[in-house]
């Protein structure tokens, strides 16, 4: 029996005891070959049952600026949606000998990395664009550091084209293992009105101190204003030193942001 029969069985059992309905993280993995067969076997199982087959999309329904961003979204605030580019870099989290297990470095068996991570990001895409069909354009997936496990897929983007706006995704296994988070997700959404954001202002360790920062700061400001915008950045709360510059620049507080960090509890 299938992975795949055997979830379509617990959930034809739930549904005839009534005792709970049925939420996904991600979508089932579904044969290639088979897809039309088993996503109409799913789809008579919710029927008979009558209960609820959803998938939790954590990274839109859960993570509060993104709800935020589909309500301004939804008001109007940049226009027409235009573009969306969603990077989902992860950790690895291989040390100590390995946490994983052998099926996660199977593409047959975890899907591949496309289908797995990027599974949210295409979310936000249809979500935000509106869009309810899509193409891609072009993709590539490559397993270009981690030759000990052949069948692995460490790196993958998408560029899309939907009947509502464009869209590019890039998911990764690259986060360094010793980040605190599974990796420094982002969203940017393009609207006709316009969307500018100051992002990622670093200065190496060595040159710290001598200006070079808060230099690039002002010409960088200084040019967003004079095209008749405002720019806006945003720092984790116990940076002090980055915000203390910010507010030395003229940057004043706004809001807070919560950041979610979700683990897979093993064993």
């Amino acid at each position: 029996m299938t992975a795949l029969q055997k979830r379509i069985e617990a959930i034809e059992k739930v549904g005839a005891e009534a005792l709970a309905d049925h939420a996904l993280q991600k979508l089932i993995h579904l044969q290639v070959q088979k897809y039309e067969k088993q996503l109409a076997e799913v789809r008579r199982v919710q029927r008979t049952t009558k209960r609820i087959y959803s998938i939790m999309y954590s990274e839109r329904f859960e993570n509060k600026a993104t709800v935020r961003a589909g309500e301004l979204i939804k008001a109007g605030a940049i226009g027409k949606v235009l573009q969306t580019t969603g990077l989902g870099p992860h950790r690895l989290n291989n040390v100590a000998g390995g946490v994983r297990p052998p099926w996660f470095y199977d593409r047959k068996l975890f899907g591949g990395i496309i289908c797995d991570i990027a599974s949210h990001q295409f979310d936000q895409f249809l979500f935000f664009t509106g869009s309810t069909q899509a193409s891609v354009v072009a993709s590539q997936v490559g397993n270009v550091h981690h030759p000990q496990y052949p069948l692995f897929e460490d790196f993958g983007d998408v560029m899309l084209r939907g009947d509502g706006g464009m869209g590019y995704i890039r998911v990764d296994w690259f986060t360094p293992d010793g980040l605190s988070t599974w990796g420094d997700g982002r969203l940017t959404i393009i609207g006709t009105d316009g969307f500018i954001e100051i992002s990622a202002v670093c200065t190496h360790p060595d040159y710290r101190g001598r200006g070079y920062g808060a230099a690039l700061m002002r010409v960088v400001g200084d040019r967003i204003i004079s095209e008749g915008d405002t720019p806006f950045l945003h720092a984790y709360a116990d940076n002090t030193g980055a915000i203390a510059l910010y507010r030395k620049l003229g940057f004043e507080h706004r809001a807070e942001v919560t950041h979610a960090v979700w683990s897979k509890r093993h064993g």
